[in-house]
């Protein structure tokens, strides 16, 4: 006989495995404004705590902030270094 086609399965990746990675659809706003880091930061190449460490960020430097991202991750440029940290590691540059 004829193999059935299985159905796509109608949950994402996001909301079948919480947590594990970026949601490649997460909401997105553009920010285009220096802010610092709170912390010492790791600045990682994609939206996720799995993905390689490409720099370092250091409390009180000034950091490009591109794009936040409704999943807790910012796209940030950072000594010329494009990457991404989690949001919550920012504050204003006042």
């Amino acid at each position: 006989g004829q193999l059935r086609r299985r159905k796509p399965c109608p949950l994402s990746r996001a909301q079948a495995f919480p947590g594990d990675t970026a949601s490649e659809n997460a909401d997105v706003t553009a920010v285009n404004k220096t802010m610092k880091f709170k912390d010492t930061v790791r600045i990682r190449k994609e939206r996720s705590t799995e993905s390689d460490r490409i720099a370092n960020g250091y409390v009180n430097d000034d950091v490009k902030v591109i794009e936040n991202y409704s999943d807790g991750w910012s796209k940030v440029e950072y000594n010329g270094v494009t990457g991404y940290c989690k949001t919550e590691f920012l504050k204003e540059a006042n």
